[in-house]
């Protein structure tokens, strides 16, 4: 059975996981190298996936329509869906 682990180290006690990371959009073949470097934050109990309008900008995402979603402190909120268009 093969594991693999995540360690983040901090300085005393923090408040938020995050991590440098480098993000492109997919390409083919899969050997382009990240052309964006920002910041990750680890939501460990999340079942969708978040981005910011910093992503959304560097990456030049398009809104594609949106959906309701639930989150710690609100209910049906509405969010906006972007995608990569070709």
């Amino acid at each position: 059975m093969s594991h693999q682990c995540l360690t983040l180290k901090f300085v005393g006690k923090s408040p938020v996981l995050h991590t440098p990371i480098g993000m492109s959009i997919p390409a083919i073949p899969q050997t382009v190298a990240p052309t964006h470097q920002l910041r990750c934050i680890w939501d460990t109990g999340c079942s969708v996936t978040t981005i910011t309008q910093n992503v959304v900008n560097a990456l030049g995402l398009k809104e594609t329509g949106g959906t309701y979603v639930n989150t710690a402190s609100e209910t049906n909120k509405f969010t906006k869906t972007y995608c990569k268009f070709r």
